[in-house]
């Protein structure tokens, strides 16, 4: 008889569980398409808020849905439409994204502005590294900065 009268127990749990979760409304039940688009923006902010507003354009290693992400509020060029000079590589001015991805509550978004000086070995352009994390509350906030320049 006491199993029982505990059994029901679990999955009345179970059930209060389930309704609780059916009931949160976050960031991260957005649709991923959403969601990127999100961190594409505060990622790109990042960078021009220190460069002012920079040309897009994608690396040929970017997924499709990521320059989907980005042309909802920008236009996205290839990398192959950037001009490149006799002196630059990658002009001053552009932004070439070489990645963003998107894991759940992680999310990492790289790129290079210009310029990138075609006859200085040591010189690459400026690489960004931005960390952002989904938080409890449902927004996306950057975690972490690294800015290179060789």
């Amino acid at each position: 008889m006491f199993r029982r009268i505990f059994r029901p127990a679990p999955l009345a749990l179970l059930a209060l569980g389930v309704l609780h979760t059916a009931g949160c409304a976050s960031s991260a039940s957005r649709p991923r398409a959403q969601q990127l688009e999100v961190v594409a923006k505060l990622g790109l902010s990042e960078v021009e808020g220190w460069r002012g507003p920079l040309v897009l354009a994608a690396g040929p290693e970017v997924a499709p849905e990521v320059v989907a992400a980005f042309s909802t509020f920008r236009s996205v060029i290839s990398r192959t439409q950037v001009p490149e000079t006799d002196t630059d590589i990658l002009p001053e001015g552009y932004l070439v994204l070489q990645q963003l991805f998107l894991n759940g509550t992680e999310a990492t978004f790289v790129g290079i502005t210009g310029p990138w000086l075609r006859h200085h070995s040591l010189d690459c352009g400026v690489t960004y590294h931005i960390s952002m994390h989904l938080g409890a509350d449902g927004t996306w906030r950057v975690e972490g900065r690294t800015v290179t320049v060789c």
